[in-house]
């Protein structure tokens, strides 16, 4: 039994109106997730096994389609640090096939490493870069997913 918070496990890649998100490379997200893409992380799926809780979280952010490409490279710039933050498993940048939004995927070891990084320079920095850019405020689901 899986536990996922406000939406069911095949809609985690998409809007409430089911459109898909497509990865950074062009691909949708379940394409990359069942060709075991490298964003498809290892650690996640350990541990997973070794009977914990992972935090996931999902945000989706709306840009002009003029700013879409900016609001990427702000993302793709700091991705790098995210991941190798303590308690981070995975980071993943999605683009939405309108051209008008992205959606980040996140796994998170605890809540408390989650904070951290919200709390930190790093999502300072970036916050500071997306706001001014952002048509509607982002949407974040935060869920706790254990093994099926």
């Amino acid at each position: 039994m899986h536990r996922l918070g406000q939406r069911p496990a095949e809609q985690l890649h998409t809007t409430p109106t089911r459109q898909r998100w497509l990865h950074r490379d062009g691909r949708d997200a379940e394409q990359a997730a069942r060709d075991n893409h490298p964003y498809h992380h290892w650690q996640f799926r350990r541990s997973v096994r070794e009977g914990y809780f992972v935090k996931l979280i999902t945000v989706e952010a709306a840009f002009a389609a003029a700013d879409l490409e900016t609001a990427i490279s702000l993302f793709t710039a700091q991705a790098e640090t995210v991941r190798n933050m303590a308690g981070c498993t995975h980071y993943a940048l999605y683009r939405k096939p309108s051209e008008d939004g992205i959606a980040i995927l996140q796994h998170w070891d605890t809540i408390e490493a989650f904070n951290a990084y919200r709390q930190g320079d790093t999502f300072a920095q970036l916050g500071a870069g997306l706001k001014p850019l952002m048509v509607a405020p982002p949407v974040t689901t935060i869920a706790e997913v254990d093994s099926v």
